[in-house]
């Protein structure tokens, strides 16, 4: 017995010695991995000598002599901090996950390639100019460099997760990059989720779809199952469905969803300083790290400085010493579904306007770790890729006997868009830019300029127009065969609509509502102000996304956030985005911007970090105009005075979204009760799924029973005739049962923060037990997904109110002063999770806060964190 308690303590004693010898190796090879700032190396491609200045904050600051030298060292410089997320985009946009992720990811890598994303990219890059061309080759050239400095100095792969993760660094290609552009053009266009969700609406209550989905001023659409003939049957196939995990790319770009941002400028008559002022914030999904990353570079054309992308050769988003540039994605109507009718018996062949056809057919081999290789066929029809019913929820709107075909402007094998970006960060002022810009083809960007004279928006990219009896106007996904589907030639990159008033004193777009007149705002002095001199003030059209709110409980005596939008042009209507919900935040935007004749850096500030909802403002009052301060007094404790303390709070509340208060979380599970509750009877599942988000336009045109949808209030399953006002009550008493069941019964205590919580997960390791601990970041954050400072909600009934978005970089750029302009991203520079700067700048990220960047080398080297020397190799 002694002898076996002998062995046992041996065996303990041994194993802990393991385990502590194991972490401490497992330490030893991943700290390897953590580059030295402080370094000099000899490359070979280094035309003269490069510094790499590293900030405090690990900004690097490229002070090269040559173009080539400056593109070179800014992927030197990327693969040191992100070399894995580089990695990952890459794989993504290829299609090759599922040899490092297995057969989670194979949905994802099946997505991939029949949307061509690297197929297209590697084509397109003959269509490149020729400075571009040779950026990209410097660029990769740069990336490679460091690939081989981590496999000469045994530097623990370069990254940790590739301990973790099988599968090979293969040498960085200049078609990578654009394979990346490419990705996130797919991410940044949700225009087929927008077509699946009408039909699906509109074949489970065809005569109130448009109360859901409809747009102002748009036509009604028929009915989704009448373009297919009165028979069509729609089953949903029992297909791999593509995962919530790889629906949104393992996390950095979200394909389908669609992406957001804002930008607004002021001209010099409209700033204290005499110069313009622009500011531009991207909204992304929230990872660790970011996908964004700053970086400073020296080019002939002069110094720039801003926001990149890992992998992609350009500062997107930044200044130059006489430019300030924004990009928020515009809200054009990019891609169509088409069905396309099989023939029976021959899978291959496909009705199309003229009769049959063959489609275009390729395979090809997607390897899965740890599974059997998989061999998919990829077809092709006219309009585009078929894209199988498992993906992007097709398979709720697919009529049986057809396949869905995906005709979206990102799918050109000629596809410039990365010169433009190139040619724009060099542009030395506006007429430069806007020539730069219509390089541009996907995705359509809103581009916002200033220059020391003025300020302009470009919308850039290929802006498809439709036939005016397209019968669906692409909102909803139509049959192949007929001939109305087809696209008419593109908006000319060089038309005259694409300018936005370049000589306004003010100008804003805000993402998903950007489009020719329909989501650009021209921003007049307050009222009864003179317009500065030299400042040409452009009335705007009526038209306004949400009535005034009724006078009720904390009305705003400056006004409603509805401000008036311009009128959509009607020659280019058919290619704006079809959503009365998104213009909510440019309204709020534009009402901010108006309230100030002068504007300095901090008011561009307070307005980019501003949380108040709009939606909140416009729809409270409304919902609650028949509950506030009604009843008898209710005794404490009871569920009738829950509801009175509720309404009181709200009574007295402005709408800021701010995380320390009660009001956010009661509004936001209130909305979310009462759109279920609405939609429920009517859409069943569906309605669930709608739940993830508020549409403020639907609620507001049920409370007014426009068009008779108070319908909507009624539930169709019992006796009564229920009116909106209980159906109010009803969803107040509901979410506050469910609030009490969260966070205890007192109204008071609530925090909006305790629920609104941002997660930046790792893509990779996020979900790893223990891992995610040390690799992915929580923090509690302010507003929702109608503020300014936009934080939409994940819907999801574990924790409704998680964030899942935001400003992945914010930037302000100041001409007046080129060393007051502020920068920061949501995470930190580097993408080791063992880095003192994986999360340094999150928290300024979380409070408001900025890093300035200067484009002055001597105030770059003064504050060096460290500083790596590039030289020629003898």
């Amino acid at each position: 017995m002694l002898s076996l308690f002998r062995w046992l303590v041996r065996l303990t004693i041994g194993l802990m010695i393991g385990f502590v010898g194991a972490a401490v190796l497992t330490w030893y090879f991943a700290v390897r991995s953590l580059p030295d700032y402080d370094a000099q190396l000899a490359l070979p491609g280094i035309e003269q000598r490069v510094e790499i200045v590293r900030t405090t904050e690990n900004v690097p600051h490229i002070l090269a002599t040559t173009d080539h030298d400056a593109f070179f060292a800014l992927g030197f410089a990327h693969a040191q901090d992100r070399l894995f997320q580089m990695v990952v985009l890459r794989r993504a946009a290829q299609g090759r996950l599922a040899e490092m992720f297995g057969e989670r990811a194979y949905a994802t890598d099946d997505l991939s390639r029949r949307l061509g994303l690297w197929r297209n990219a590697e084509a397109s890059l003959e269509a490149q100019d020729e400075p571009t061309r040779a950026a990209l080759q410097a660029y990769a050239d740069g990336v490679n460099a460091w690939v081989e400095q981590v496999n000469k100095g045994a530097l623990g792969r370069g990254a940790p997760e590739f301990f973790l993760l099988p599968g090979d660094i293969a040498y960085w290609q200049p078609a990578d990059s654009l394979a990346i552009l490419k990705l996130v053009a797919a991410g940044a266009s949700g225009q087929v989720a927008a077509e699946v969700t009408r039909a699906r609406v509109s074949l489970a209550v065809p005569e109130r779809a448009a109360d859901l989905t409809g747009a102002v001023g748009e036509p009604p659409l028929p009915p989704y199952a009448s373009l297919f003939g009165g028979g069509a049957r729609f089953v949903a196939p029992a297909e791999e469905t593509l995962s919530d995990w790889f629906a949104s790319l393992v996390g950095y770009v979200a394909i389908g969803r669609g992406t957001t941002a804002n930008a607004f400028a002021a001209a010099p008559a409209r700033t204290a300083a005499g110069a313009p002022l622009l500011a531009n914030d991207p909204h992304v999904a929230l990872t660790a790290p970011s996908l964004w990353y700053l970086a400073r570079m020296d080019l002939q054309a002069g110094s720039v400085i801003g926001g990149t992308i890992p992998g992609i050769p350009a500062i997107l988003t930044g200044r130059n010493p006489g430019l300030a540039w924004g990009l928020t994605p515009a809200w054009v109507d990019d891609q169509d579904i088409v069905m396309e009718e099989v023939q029976p018996g021959a899978p291959d062949r496909y009705l199309g306007d003229g009769g049959w056809r063959d489609f275009t057919t390729r395979q090809e081999v997607i390897r899965v770790l740890d599974a059997e290789d998989r061999r998919i066929t990829l077809r092709e029809s006219d309009a585009g890729p078929v894209i199988p019913p498992a993906h992007l929820g097709l398979a709720e709107v697919t009529p049986a006997g057809y396949v869905p075909a995906l005709r979206w402007t990102g799918l050109s094998d000629r596809d410039t868009t990365m010169s433009a970006l190139v040619a724009l960060m060099q542009a030395t002022d506006r007429a430069q830019a806007q020539r730069a810009a219509t390089g541009i083809m996907a995705p359509a960007l809103e581009v916002t300029l200033a220059d020391t004279a003025g300020v302009a928006q470009v919308l850039a990219g290929t802006i498809p127009r439709r036939p005016a009896d397209h019968p669906t106007g692409g909102r909803m996904p139509a049959p192949g065969r007929d001939a109305r589907v087809r696209w008419l030639d593109p908006l000319p990159p060089t038309a005259p609509l694409r300018v936005t008033a370049p000589l306004q004193g003010m100008v804003a777009a805000t993402g998903a509502e950007t489009a020719i007149g329909a989501g650009t705002a021209l921003i007049p002095p307050p009222a009864g102000a003179a317009a500065p001199s030299g400042v040409e003030v452009v009335p705007i059209a009526a038209g306004s996304v949400l009535a005034e709110p009724q006078p009720g409980p904390a009305e705003d005596t400056a006004g409603p956030d509805t401000a008036p939008l311009p009128e959509a042009t009607p020659s280019v209507l058919e290619s704006l985005g079809h959503d009365r919900d998104d213009p909510l935040r440019l309204s709020r935007l534009s009402r901010l911007l108006a309230l100030r004749e002068i504007h300095s850096r901090d008011s561009f500030i307070d307005a980019q970090l501003d949380t108040v909802s709009p939606a909140a403002r416009a729809l409270l009052p409304l919902v609650g105009a028949n509950l506030w301060f009604t009843g008898e007094p209710a005794a404490p404790g009871t569920p009738e005075r829950q509801r009175q303390d509720a309404l009181a709070l709200l009574a007295e509340w402005d709408g800021n979204m701010g995380e320390h208060l009660p009001e956010p979380l009661i509004y936001s599970a209130w909305m979310r009760r009462l759109q279920e509750r609405l939609t429920h009877d009517e859409l069943g599942g569906l309605a669930t799924e709608l739940a993830g988000r508020l549409r403020p336009a639907f609620i507001e045109r049920v409370f007014r029973n426009t068009d008779g949808a108070a319908a909507w209030c009624d539930v169709v399953q019992s006796a009564p005739v229920e009116d909106c006002a209980t159906i109010a009550r009803q969803a107040l008493d509901a979410a506050l049962i469910d609030l009490s069941d969260r966070f205890g019964p007192e109204v008071e205590s609530w925090r909006w923060g305790d629920a609104h919580v941002a997660r930046h997960d790792h893509p990779a390791l996020g979900r790893m037990p223990i891992l995610n601990w040390v690799v992915s970041l929580v923090q509690s954050t302010s507003g929702d997904g109608s503020s300014i400072a936009r934080a939409p909600v994940l819907g999801a009934e574990e924790n409704p109110w998680a964030a899942v978005g935001g400003a992945g970089y914010r930037g302000v750029y100041d001409l007046a002063d080129p060393d007051s302009s502020v920068f920061v991203i949501a995470t930190g520079q580097s993408g080791h999770p063992l880095s003192r700067h994986y999360d340094d700048l999150s928290e300024r990220w979380r409070r408001g806060e900025y890093v300035t960047m200067s484009l002055d080398p001597t105030l770059a080297r003064a504050g060096a964190r460290g500083i790596t020397v590039l030289s020629p190799a003898e």
